[in-house]
C-alpha cells in the first residue's frame, strides 16, 4: 500500500498557526502578550500563631484565635517597546491584579514624581501605637514601577496584606489540609495577574504551586497538658508557564493492510504534555495506542500514534498537544493513503 507523509506540508501548517497564535496573544494580552518577557515570579506566604488565653488567676484556658499574617511577593515584566513612556502625566493610573488582590494608584501619589522620571515607589505603612501612647508609621513594603522604552518592571512585596489593607490573594483555603507534622503539595493553580500602565493593559494566567506544613503544639494548663495539630504556614511559589509546546513529527509513517497509519517525533516540555484532540478530515479520530516516553534531561520526550484510520487519497491531520498549563500547539500533517 502507498503511504505518502508530506513533512513539507506539515511544517509550513506549524507556522502559520504559530503566526496566528501569537498575532491572537498581542491583541488579547496587550503589554503581557511578550511570552519571553513575561515571567511573573509569585511566593504567598502565610504565618499562624496560636497563644492560650489567659485568665486573671493565671491559670491558661483553651487557645486563642490564631494570628494569620499573609505575606506576598510578585515582580512582573511587561513588554513596551515602541511606546513613549518617558513623558508620562502625574494622573496616569497603575493597576495591578493579583488573584484577588487589587491595587490602584496613580503616578503622582508618589511624592517624588514627576514629568521625565521612570520610575515610581508607592510604600504601604501602618500606623502603630507604642505602650507610652506615642506612634510611628511602620512599614509594610512597597509597589514599585520603573520602566523606559521597552519594558515596565512592576514588583510588589508586602508582609502583612490586613494591616495594608490590602485583599488576600488565595492561600487561605489551603488551612488544614496537612496531616500533624507534614507538609503536603498545593497547586498548581490558576492566578489571573491583570497590568494597567496608563492607557497600556494587559492580562494574562500564571501558574502557582507551593506547600503547607503543619507543626505540633504543646498546650499546658495548671491542672494538665495537651497537644494538638495545627496549620503552620502555607506557601505558594510559583511562577508562569506561557510557552507552547514544542513539537516535531518525523517525516516517516507506515500503514496496515486495513489503512491504519502509525507516526512518530518528539515533543520539548518539561510540564506534563499530552495530546488533547486528534482530527482526520475535520472528524475526531482515536488511535488504537497514544504513547509519550519518559523526558529526558533536557525535558525531551519521545511520542507515537499508532494505528489510525484514514480514507484513501489525502488526509487531512490535526493534531493539538496541550500541556500541564493549558498551552497548546497543534501540527497538521497531510499523510496519502493509497488504495489497500
Amino acid at each position: 500500500m502507498n503511504t505518502k507523509l508530506t513533512h513539507a506540508a506539515s511544517i509550513t501548517a506549524i507556522a502559520i498557526f504559530t503566526a496566528g497564535l501569537v498575532s491572537a496573544r498581542a491583541e488579547s494580552e496587550g503589554i503581557l502578550a511578550n511570552t519571553v518577557t513575561f515571567r511573573p515570579k509569585i511566593t504567598i506566604s502565610e504565618t499562624y500563631s496560636e497563644r492560650p488565653a489567659s485568665e486573671s488567676n493565671g491559670r491558661t484556658t483553651s487557645p486563642g484565635e490564631i494570628k494569620v499574617r499573609e505575606k506576598v511577593a510578585v515582580c512582573i515584566v511587561a513588554n513596551v517597546e515602541g511606546i513613549d513612556t518617558r513623558n508620562l502625566d502625574p494622573e496616569t493610573s497603575v493597576i495591578l491584579r493579583v488573584g484577588s488582590l487589587w491595587i490602584t494608584k496613580l503616578l503622582k501619589d508618589d511624592p517624588s514624581y514627576a514629568i521625565g522620571r521612570t520610575q515610581a515607589i508607592f510604600p504601604f505603612k501602618t500606623r502603630v501605637t507604642r505602650s507610652n501612647g506615642s506612634s510611628y508609621d511602620k512599614s509594610l513594603g512597597r509597589l514599585a514601577c520603573v520602566w523606559n522604552e521597552d519594558r515596565l518592571a512592576i514588583t510588589l512585596t508586602c508582609t502583612d496584606l490586613d494591616a495594608a489593607t490590602l485583599s488576600s490573594i488565595s492561600s487561605r483555603g489551603h488551612a488544614g489540609t496537612a496531616a500533624p507534622g507534614t507538609a503536603v503539595a498545593v497547586g498548581p493553580e490558576p492566578v489571573n495577574v491583570s497590568v494597567h500602565f496608563g492607557h497600556l493593559r494587559g492580562k494574562r494566567i500564571a501558574y502557582v504551586n507551593g506547600s503547607t506544613r503543619t507543626q505540633t503544639r504543646h498546650l499546658r494548663t495548671r491542672d494538665s497538658g495537651s497537644s494538638r495539630f495545627d496549620l503552620s504556614s502555607v506557601t505558594l511559589i510559583g511562577a508562569a508557564d506561557t510557552t507552547s509546546p514544542r513539537i516535531t513529527i518525523r517525516a516517516n509513517a507506515t500503514t496496515d493492510s486495513l489503512r491504519r497509519v502509525s507516526f512518530s517525533g518528539v515533543a520539548r516540555e518539561i510540564n506534563g504534555i499530552s495530546i488533547r484532540s486528534i482530527f482526520v478530515n475535520s472528524i475526531e479520530a482515536q488511535p488504537s495506542a497514544l504513547t509519550f516516553g519518559a523526558p529526558d534531561a533536557r525535558g525531551v520526550r519521545t511520542w507515537s500514534v499508532d494505528n489510525l484510520a484514514l480514507q484513501p487519497g489525502i488526509n487531512d491531520v490535526a493534531l493539538t498537544f496541550s500541556d500541564a498549563d493549558g498551552n497548546e500547539t497543534a501540527i497538521f500533517p497531510q499523510i496519502e493513503a493509497g488504495n489497500p
